[in-house]
């Protein structure tokens, strides 16, 4: 089972009207004080979904990131 070494990337379109930035940001700090190491992006020029093709960039990296650190691979 892998051992979640690396941060867990969590990501947010600040411009999100279903799930506002307030409360991921709610979210994140809690993970954190909990010691969970997590990266989280926010993407101040996106809403529902990252549509922007270097947000998406921005995000697949830390998802590879993640990946690589909990599977023991080898990250970009």
């Amino acid at each position: 089972m892998p051992r979640h070494a690396g941060p867990r990337p969590v990501a947010q379109g600040a411009n999100d009207a279903r799930v506002v930035q307030a409360e991921v940001d709610n979210i994140v700090a809690s993970l954190r004080e909990r010691g969970t190491p997590v990266e989280y992006l926010v993407a101040e020029d996106e809403g529902r979904g990252f549509r922007n093709p270097e947000n998406q960039c921005a995000f697949f990296r830390a998802v590879e990131r993640h990946s690589a650190e909990d599977l023991g691979g080898r990250g970009a």
